[in-house]
C-alpha cells in the first residue's frame, strides 16, 4: 500500500533519484502481490493508468462515519477595498472570530516560512538576496543569532531588532541592513507574510494562542509530536502551518482553514504546478470538519477563475483532471511523454553554459544519426535557481515518447558528457523529474 500516492516526497531529490511509489510497483510485480495506490488526488499519471485500464479505480463515494466534506468559499481578494493590504481577508477574519466563539479550531495554510517574504527596496525596486545564490533572502524573527556573515543590524527599528535575513538554499544570514546595498536608500520594506508573520499577526488581533508548523518550529527532536498533541489536546485555539499541516492530521475540533495566498504554488516554473496546487488545497481543505461538526474552507486567491480553484471548491478530482490532462497533452508533458533532467553546476558561469552546450549538441547529433522521431533535447537554459551554494547551474530536459528511446539515447550519450567533464563541475541526472527547480 502506497498512501497519498500522488504526493512528490516519494521522489527522492538528492543521491540516487529514485521514485518510491515506481519502486513499490516493481517490487509488487517480483512478488505478485497486490498493489494499491491511494490518494483524493491522485497524479495524473496513475489516474490516467486507471482510465487506460491498466490498473482498477476504486472510489470512496463519501468519508467514514457522519462526516461530511466541508464547504469551500473562493474569496476573490481582486475585490477587496477595506483592509485589503492585510493578509487575512474581511470574510476569513469573521469566520475566525466566530469559530473562535463556538470555541471551536482553525487551520490557516501559508506555503511559506519566515515573517516576511520579500525584502524590497521602494526606491530602486530591489530585492535582499544571499550572496551565494540566486535567491531571495527571508526575514525570520526571533531567530537564534549566532556570528554571521554581515552585522549591518538596523537599532532603530525596533521590529527587526530580534531578525536576520535568511536563505533557505544555503542557509546564509546577514542580519536587516539601514538602507539598500544597491542604492543606499532607507526605504527597505519587508513585503508579504510568512508562517512566523502570521501567527504573531493572528495572536495580536484576536488574542487567541497559537501554534507554528513548518521545518523551522519542527526541526528538534520531538517538535512535531509535541505540537500536534497539543493542538489536538486543544491547548491552542488555531494552528498557522505549511505544507506539513496540510494533509494526514485529524482533529475532530478543528472546523475551519483558511489558505492564505493560494495563488503561490500556480507560478512555479514547473510544468506540475497546478497539478501541486490542486492536490495541495485538496489536502488541506480536507483538515475541517472531520468529527461531527461541519466544516468550512476560505480560500484567498487573485485567480478565482482558475481551473484549479474551481475543482477545489467543488471537490470534484475530475473536472480537475479533464482540464489538466489537455494542458499536457498540447505541451508534450507527463504522462504523455518521459522526461530527463541533466543539470550541469560549477563555480565558473562561463564554463559550465559551455559544456551544458557542447552536450546538448553532441545529443542532438546522436539522435540525428539514430533518425529516432519524437525525441527532442531542450536547452541549455539557466536552472530556475540559476545558481545555489556559489555554483552556477544549467540544464538540459531530455523528452521522449517512449522509455525505451530515453533509454538508448541516455546510454550513447551520458558516457559523451562525461568524457570531458572537469572535475569541478557536477553532472546530476534525473529520470522523471519532480523538481524542475
Amino acid at each position: 500500500v502506497v498512501d497519498e500516492e500522488h504526493d512528490w516526497a516519494y521522489k527522492q531529490d538528492d543521491g540516487l533519484r529514485y521514485q518510491a511509489r515506481d519502486l513499490a510497483a516493481w517490487r509488487a510485480r517480483q512478488s505478485s502481490a497486490t498493489l494499491i495506490l491511494g490518494s483524493a488526488t491522485p497524479s495524473l499519471e496513475s489516474f490516467q493508468r486507471s482510465k487506460k485500464g491498466l490498473s482498477t479505480l476504486l472510489k470512496m463515494e463519501s468519508r467514514p462515519g457522519s462526516a461530511i466534506l466541508p464547504e469551500v468559499v473562493i474569496v476573490d481578494r481582486r475585490q477587496e477595498t477595506k483592509g485589503g493590504r492585510s493578509a487575512i481577508s474581511q470574510p476569513v477574519n469573521n469566520a475566525l472570530l466566530q469559530t473562535f466563539e463556538r470555541g471551536e479550531q482553525a487551520l490557516m495554510f501559508i506555503n511559506r516560512r519566515g515573517a516576511s517574504a520579500l525584502p524590497l527596496c521602494l526606491s530602486c525596486g530591489q530585492t535582499l538576496k544571499c550572496e551565494h545564490c540566486s535567491l531571495t533572502l527571508t526575514l525570520h524573527a526571533d531567530i537564534a543569532r549566532p556570528e554571521v556573515e554581515k552585522r549591518n543590524e538596523d537599532v532603530s527599528r525596533p521590529l527587526l531588532a530580534n531578525s536576520l535575513l535568511v536563505c533557505h538554499g544555503c542557509g546564509y544570514r546577514a542580519f536587516p541592513p539601514s538602507s539598500c546595498p544597491t542604492c543606499g536608500s532607507p526605504l527597505v520594506r519587508y513585503l508579504g507574510v510568512g508562517t512566523e508573520g502570521l501567527t504573531k499577526l493572528l495572536e495580536k488581533n484576536f488574542k487567541k494562542k497559537g501554534l507554528r508548523l513548518d521545518t523551522d518550529s519542527a526541526k528538534a527532536a520531538g517538535s512535531l509530536k509535541n505540537i500536534l498533541e497539543s493542538f489536538g489536546r486543544g491547548e491552542a485555539d488555531f494552528l498557522v502551518g505549511t505544507q506539513m499541516a496540510a494533509k494526514g492530521h485529524d482533529f475532530s475540533n478543528l472546523t475551519l482553514v483558511g489558505v492564505i495566498e493560494a495563488d503561490l504554488g500556480l507560478n512555479f516554473p514547473d510544468f506540475r504546478a497546478a497539478e501541486r496546487t490542486f492536490q495541495l488545497l485538496s489536502q488541506v481543505s480536507g483538515r475541517a470538519g472531520r468529527g461531527e461538526r461541519p466544516g468550512l474552507v476560505f480560500i484567498q486567491t487573485r485567480n478565482p477563475s482558475h481551473y484549479v480553484m474551481e475543482a477545489v471548491k467543488e471537490h470534484n478530482y475530475e473536472a480537475f483532471y479533464k482540464e489538466e490532462i489537455a494542458v499536457r497533452e498540447e505541451l508534450g508533458y507527463p504522462p504523455f511523454s518521459r522526461l530527463c533532467l541533466v543539470r550541469f553546476s560549477g563555480p565558473e558561469e562561463k564554463i559550465v553554459f559551455e559544456l551544458a552546450r557542447a552536450a546538448a549538441e553532441k545529443g542532438q547529433e546522436l539522435i540525428g544519426e539514430r533518425k529516432v522521431e519524437e525525441l527532442e533535447i531542450l536547452g541549455p537554459a539557466p536552472s530556475p535557481v540559476s545558481k545555489l551554494k556559489e555554483k552556477y547551474r544549467f540544464q538540459l530536459l531530455l523528452r521522449a515518447q517512449k522509455a525505451q528511446d530515453r533509454h538508448w539515447i541516455l546510454k550513447l550519450w551520458l558516457p559523451e558528457i562525461r568524457k570531458s567533464l572537469p572535475a569541478e563541475v557536477t553532472l546530476t541526472v534525473d529520470i522523471d523529474p519532480y523538481n524542475m527547480m
